[in-house]
């Protein structure tokens, strides 16, 4: 496997647990459970309630938050949400530290996808992943969240590039991934050794048309 989930069965807490009840089609009764915030890290991808695999959150005037706490830090990038298709609600998707769960701001989401793939607007390093949704008197309904870490030697938006495993290097684009993990643009094949070369033709050429022209001038004066 390129990725792992790094959420999976992390310690999740939210705002309030709503308390669901469904007809169970099996034995013909009411059933009922608390929509805690480990539903959405269970590693279940049912959206329906009935299934028990979604957290959920009560409508309160303040805004409903869930967060999953990691086990240490990491630089996060990448993350997906599968919602319950009834609460399609504006998001907004935070990385925290440990006194702060919501303090970085990764991306504001008006989707009305139950999937969400989530690409924060630039790396940010945390230990804690926090979904919120965007107004007040709004329940949040949380199906399965993964925070996703590429696998040693690859890289990308889904995993989906390779680095070489002789030299280490990653190429991305027009970008290349030196080991030292900066970035460097590519020279298209010219290297600084070739630009003096061609600067020293240049300047032979442009000294050689210098010397005709005043030669040329000196004839026309004698």
């Amino acid at each position: 496997n390129i990725s792992e989930n790094i959420a999976l069965g992390r310690p999740a807490f939210q705002s309030s647990d709503f308390e669901v009840n469904f007809l169970d089609g099996d034995n013909l009764c009411s059933s009922k459970y608390l929509a805690t915030a480990s539903f959405a890290v269970d590693g279940k991808y049912n959206q329906n309630f009935q299934h028990k695999s979604c957290s959920r959150t009560k409508e309160k005037p303040s805004k409903s938050y869930w967060y999953v706490k990691l086990d240490r830090n990491y630089t996060i990038n990448q993350i997906r949400i599968y919602t319950h298709s009834f609460f399609l609600y504006s998001l907004n998707v935070f990385v925290g530290d440990k006194n702060n769960p919501c303090s970085q701001l990764c991306y504001k989401s008006k989707s009305t996808e139950s999937i969400l793939y989530i690409s924060c607007q630039r790396p940010l390093v945390g230990e804690s992943v926090c979904i919120q949704t965007a107004k007040k008197y709004a329940s949040l309904s949380l199906c399965e969240v993964e925070v996703i870490q590429c696998r040693e030697g690859f890289y990308g938006s889904f995993c989906q590039h390779q680095c070489d495993q002789s030299s280490g290097n990653c190429t991305l684009g027009t970008h290349q991934k030196n080991d030292s993990n900066t970035f460097q643009e590519p020279t298209n094949g010219v290297t600084s050794s070739s630009n003096l070369t061609i600067g020293v033709i240049v300047g032979v050429f442009l000294a050689v048309g210098v010397g005709v022209a005043v030669a040329d001038i000196w004839r026309l004066w004698m």
